[in-house]
């Protein structure tokens, strides 16, 4: 899946005395197999620009295409459920369910995976980042380096070509976070799409490719940024 964006703008409270304008004429191609960084301080507009990629929020004007077809002609609801895997800065994990329940929740929604097979398919994702023992504990239960293994497997539950994370080693320490982005890493060697959003250089190094966002506007950090 190949998505485009082109000169888009988001404009929160428009027409109003509060509009707030998070992003102005920002221009990005995301090509399958890219593994992208995105790197900003608070308030630059990146978690907003993820969210327009993801289609949980919409541009205020500009242009998205999916592999050259217009937006407007998708179901918005099956790219986020089916096509996109979101890992959430608050992770999002629901405390008091267990690992696996949490893990599930993406196949109860989207329907896509008969009932009988849903735990299968969960349980495999835990497999797949390394805390398949972890699946009947509550996930308020367990570390945060767990509970962000916990929101990737969840993420990766319906086996999307897109990935994005926002902020997904924020809260970890050091080693955590190498672990988490070689997890990364191997998912996009398997052929998917990993848009990272993340203040941390070192995070981003870990990419293909980098792009910045200051005041809402995107710069292309691109090969020469990653060498230094």
């Amino acid at each position: 899946m190949n998505i485009k964006l082109e000169n888009i703008t988001k404009i929160y409270n428009p027409k109003t005395d509060f509009s707030v304008q998070a992003l102005s004429d920002v221009s990005l191609t995301i090509n399958q197999g890219d593994y992208i960084a995105l790197m900003g301080v608070s308030g630059s507009g990146k978690s907003t620009l993820l969210n327009i990629i993801g289609c949980l929020d919409r541009a205020t004007t500009g242009r998205y295409t999916i592999d050259g077809e217009i937006l407007d002609r998708f179901d918005v609801f099956d790219i986020r459920n089916r096509l996109v895997g979101f890992v959430l800065q608050s992770i999002g994990l629901l405390p008091d369910k267990t690992v696996l329940e949490n893990v599930s929740y993406p196949l109860l929604v989207s329907k896509d995976v008969p009932f009988a097979k849903i735990k299968k398919y969960a349980l495999y994702a835990l497999k797949r980042v390394g805390i398949s023992e972890l699946a009947d504990r509550r996930a308020g239960r367990i570390s945060g380096g767990q509970r962000q293994r916990a929101a990737i497997a969840r993420a990766i539950v319906g086996n999307p070509e897109v990935i994005l994370a926002d902020e997904p080693t924020a809260a970890l320490d050091s080693k955590t976070a190498e672990d988490i982005m070689e997890l990364f890493r191997q998912l996009n060697g398997e052929g998917r799409t990993v848009v990272i959003v993340t203040h941390d250089r070192r995070v981003a190094k870990k990419c293909n490719k980098i792009y910045y966002i200051s005041d809402g506007q995107l710069t292309d950090g691109g090969a020469e940024d990653k060498a230094q």
